[in-house]
């Protein structure tokens, strides 16, 4: 009964010292646990511009009020620039509002020309 309990004891001595060795290892990857900063591709910046192109151009199209026909749209890292014609001021203010109201434009710059009809 005494060896039984004796290799019990050191069945469980030696387990405990193997788990304790197996958390003690070092992280090969490093132990530094805040998220690492991912920097996007070429590819992924320019797949998110051309979908907010889209989103504005959309959105101007669908706007009452504006005639979108001649306004062309260009984004980069949220910030969009409109270029073309409308017929009047009120046109361009409408183009810039709606177009600073679509989801992920950080900035609007209004290159647009007024001539009237």
């Amino acid at each position: 009964m005494k060896t039984s309990h004796a290799l019990l004891s050191l069945y469980v001595a030696t387990a405990l010292s193997i788990a304790g060795n197996v958390n003690a290892q070092a992280d090969p990857a490093g132990s530094d646990l805040a998220p690492q900063a991912v920097t996007p591709s070429k590819k992924e910046v320019k797949t998110a511009n051309r979908r907010l192109q889209k989103a504005v151009v959309r959105a101007l199209g669908s706007a009452r009020g504006l005639n979108a026909a001649n306004i062309g749209v260009i984004a980069r890292d949220g910030a969009v620039v409109l270029r073309g014609s409308v017929t009047d001021s009120a046109q361009s203010q409408i183009a810039t509002a709606v177009a600073s109201s679509v989801s992920g434009v950080t900035a609007v710059r209004n290159d647009l020309l007024i001539r009237p009809e």
